[in-house]
């Protein structure tokens, strides 16, 4: 694929065969911050520490999205609340 975008690169066209995948995206961007964190912080006294901090930072932001991404939430529904399903199905609480 990287030799795919680097041909398209060079011709400037966009490839719009290229299939997309959002999770593979989100983790793309977190690694790099992740990367560019760990180089920054190996700098020691050279490095700049707000830079680092910074890097830290994009990178717990796109980790807890794609944490969000690949563990979505599920709805518990309430003992006292009809749920979608039940909705869906015609069931009423008249019993």
């Amino acid at each position: 694929m990287a030799m795919r975008r680097a041909q398209y690169a060079e011709i400037r066209e966009v490839d719009r065969t290229i299939q997309l995948d959002s999770l593979a995206i989100l983790e793309e961007i977190m690694r790099h911050f992740y990367w560019k964190a760990r180089i920054l912080e190996g700098m020691g006294t050279e490095g700049d520490y707000d830079a680092v901090d910074r890097a830290w930072a994009e990178t717990g932001k796109w980790a807890k999205e794609v944490a969000q991404f690949r563990h979505p939430k599920i709805e518990i529904d309430s003992p006292g609340r009809r749920s979608e399903c039940a909705v869906a199905a015609g069931e009423n609480d008249a019993q």
